[in-house]
């Protein structure tokens, strides 16, 4: 059964197409208005002028293609933070798409890959991480949790009979465990080694964060989700060091942050868990498709 035959296959990636980069583009108003503490009732306006944008220059990706990176209105640079967001907004739907197919699933990854652009586009720009973002990530990765077994042994057999309850209390209480285990890491980090190496580590919201990791991923992949997510901290304040001629002040908090570490990773062990396991997964239900 070729690929492009699978409705589920197929519908995964128009919607990722479709829906992905307008999640992105609501990231490019959404984060401004976080940071500045407006509403986010009122229509887009532009950065410079302040003349409420049109139609046409809010279409994700295209909009910036054709007016070369400018504002329609004022002609002012538009800042690249706008298109890279829609981009990494359609890349992730797409793996999604791709890995998931139309299904709860990735309904569910299309709002949590949205929380996650937000904290590493937040950090990046103000040096810090969403504590609402933060507490929804969390919500929603509980949920994710749940879903796969509800779809595996049936809701009405995981509810109503010992052994499904049995089976989502252990979820549940390995999840919570792993959960907890980050949490102490991350005050472990926060009050104790950055104390003694008298730099700051880790941030508070960054603390706040990694239990909410420990909710998606359980165990034991909380603890290697912590490895690589050190590694990517690394070569990301090497980076920035190499960018700077190696200047030590790169490694304060606000310079370097460990937000995008710690959103890309638990993006990257999410989907990758999924692959390496025997997670109902689009691509892992059906091994014999070709293209």
């Amino acid at each position: 059964m070729p690929l492009y035959l699978n409705i589920d296959f197929v519908m995964g990636i128009v919607i990722a197409i479709l829906v992905g980069p307008v999640l992105g583009s609501f990231l490019g108003m959404a984060v401004p208005r976080y940071q500045s503490g407006k509403g986010w009732g009122n229509r887009s306006k532009c950065d410079f002028c302040g003349k409420t944008l049109s139609i046409s220059a809010l279409i994700p990706i295209l909009s910036f293609v054709v007016s070369r990176g400018k504002t329609q209105c004022c002609h002012r640079k538009l800042s690249i933070a706008y298109p890279l967001t829609e981009l990494a907004s359609l890349v992730m739907a797409l793996i999604c798409g791709m890995i998931y197919g139309a299904s709860l699933s990735f309904a569910l990854l299309l709002l949590i890959n949205t929380l996650l652009l937000f904290q590493i586009r937040l950090d990046l720009e103000a040096g810090e991480l969403s504590p609402e973002a933060t507490f929804y990530l969390g919500c929603l990765g509980a949920v994710f949790v749940v879903v796969p077994l509800g779809l595996q042994f049936g809701w009405a057999s995981l509810l109503g009979t010992e052994y499904g309850r049995l089976q989502l209390l252990y979820t549940l209480l390995d999840h919570i465990g792993a959960a907890l285990i980050l949490w102490g890491i991350g005050i472990f980090l926060y009050y104790g080694y950055s104390r003694w190496r008298g730099m700051e580590m880790i941030g508070g919201g960054d603390v706040k964060f990694l239990p909410v990791a420990g909710i998606f991923l359980g165990m034991p992949e909380a603890f290697l989700y912590v490895a690589t997510v050190s590694v990517f901290h690394v070569l990301f304040v090497g980076g920035m060091r190499l960018g700077h001629g190696f200047n030590p002040d790169v490694f304060t908090k606000k310079q370097a942050p460990m937000g995008p570490a710690l959103a890309i990773m638990l993006f990257v062990w999410i989907v990758g868990r999924d692959l390496m396991t025997d997670a109902p997964t689009i691509l892992l239900s059906f091994p014999q498709l070709s293209l």
